[in-house]
């Protein structure tokens, strides 16, 4: 029983650190590929995270591709970037073209190191 409950755990922690290695190769790709464009503040909240009950901020804007298509997509963002911003507010955000769906700001990126 001890041996398939550390075998779960473990599984339980390869997925996590995939999840995150995942995240963190779409953030490059946004970095290297990423289509620059305005998208607009149409809302934000916070809530606390259900585990560490760490503060957790996020932001929904919305944005048109190059080729004209519609775009919302909510991520979480820092503190600094969540209290700056208010609904209607204009932002820079970077998408990718293939997957318009993988985007975020450029002030989250920038902060991350994954663009200048």
């Amino acid at each position: 029983m001890e041996t398939l409950a550390l075998i779960f755990i473990a599984g339980i922690a390869a997925w996590i650190l995939l999840a995150k290695q995942r995240r963190k190769a779409l953030y490059r790709d946004l970095g290297r590929e990423g289509v620059p464009t305005k998208a607009e503040v149409v809302g934000h909240f916070s809530g606390r995270h259900p585990k560490n009950r760490s503060r957790r901020y996020y932001l929904r804007y919305r944005f048109e591709t190059a080729q004209g298509h519609a775009v919302e997509r909510q991520v979480n963002v820092s503190r600094s970037e969540y209290e700056g911003l208010q609904s209607g507010d204009r932002i820079d955000v970077l998408y990718l073209p293939a997957r318009p769906s993988v985007s975020h700001t450029a002030t989250y990126l920038r902060g991350k190191g994954f663009i200048n």
